[in-house]
């Protein structure tokens, strides 16, 4: 049979026909759904011709049994179910798991978290302009959306990306490429604990601190390390929940990454290899030393003007000082005195 003029002589036809061949090419959704609901009497193999699916047509399974291998299909995806009884999306994202029909072209895609992840990365094989809303999308469904990023629409990534360890850098990188402008991020920095936790390594945090204009205020949580190796950590730390455990080697920072350190001391748990001098504030000097261990400060230049008094701010943390060196301005103003010198290096 070809194009019927409606769905009943289809039925009829194949209640009493068997090993029919189809020419599908033309044929609407309540024809589709017939030939599905007769697919016994269709030879395997026996729809051919160009193939229409939207989400009218029923019985997708049994319709897809039947289609012929050179048969070329196109699925008009919008409107389709992603869950429940009937899971048209995942229906289509089986069929071309299944791989018997090679010439498939998925259209007006849009994915959202209750896709699962084998099968977003399915429909994306053979879509074309995707639209992703990534709200609660967990890693292996982020991980399916980045491998089939070249198929999702440009500024087709919305809602918030919630990042894990799990979501690697190429891929965290392929889906910041199709972000819309309003699409947010949040990122665990760690997950889980003991012997199953797991951190994002340097890049991945290089990866998440490059897009700290779309992270949520207090959005990057967990076990964080922060050095100078780390860039970006400047515009990073500031989006950090303070229920974040954030470790820093402030080694080779300059006096501009301490006065970000104090300014999100809230943010900071630790920090070790902190080299403070006199281009620190005294506000700075308490805010930083208070958190550190085994500080090293280089007094040249220090003083105790009103209001950033640098030498009493030291004295004050002593506990938190390893060495103090260069040129130790002491008068009667200096709180601890005998503390203080101690701290001194002998050939200061």
């Amino acid at each position: 049979t070809g194009v019927q003029t409606c769905a009943l002589p289809i039925s009829a036809l194949l209640a009493k026909a068997s090993g029919v061949t189809v020419n599908a090419t033309g044929l609407d959704a309540a024809r589709l759904s017939a030939l599905a609901a007769g697919n016994g009497s269709i030879a395997a193999g026996g729809i051919t011709g160009d193939v229409v699916v939207t989400s009218d047509v029923t019985g997708l399974p049994s319709l897809f049994g039947r289609l012929n291998a050179m048969v070329v299909v196109t699925v008009n995806a919008s409107g389709m179910s992603s869950s429940g009884g009937t899971n048209q999306l995942a229906q289509v994202a089986a069929f071309i798991r299944g791989g018997a029909v090679s010439n498939v072209a998925v259209q007006n895609l849009s994915i959202g978290s209750a896709v699962a992840a084998a099968d977003i990365a399915s429909l994306l094989s053979k879509a074309s302009a995707a639209v992703v809303t990534a709200t609660e999308m967990d890693a292996g469904q982020l991980n399916a959306v980045a491998g089939g990023a070249d198929n999702v629409a440009a500024l087709g990534i919305g809602g918030t990306l919630d990042l894990t360890p799990a979501v690697t850098k190429d891929n965290m990188v392929a889906l910041f490429g199709k972000m819309a402008g309003g699409a947010q991020i949040t990122a665990a920095a760690s997950t889980g604990s003991g012997g199953s936790l797991a951190s994002m390594d340097i890049d991945q945090l290089k990866a998440v601190a490059a897009q700290h204009a779309r992270i949520v205020d207090n959005g990057v949580t967990g076990t964080i390390s922060i050095s100078s190796a780390l860039t970006g950590w400047q515009d990073l730390l500031p989006k950090v929940a303070a229920s974040a455990s954030v470790s820093v080697n402030a080694g080779g920072m300059e006096h501009g990454d301490r006065a970000v350190l104090a300014a999100n001391i809230g943010r900071v748990d630790s920090i070790s290899s902190l080299s403070l001098t006199k281009d620190d504030s005294a506000s700075d000097l308490s805010s930083l030393l208070e958190v550190a261990t085994g500080a090293s400060v280089d007094a040249t230049g220090m003083g105790y003007a009103a209001g950033n008094d640098q030498m009493n701010a030291v004295a004050a943390k002593l506990a938190h000082v390893s060495a103090i060196t260069g040129s130790v301005n002491v008068t009667d103003g200096l709180d601890n005195l005998a503390a203080f010198l101690a701290k001194v290096d002998g050939d200061h």
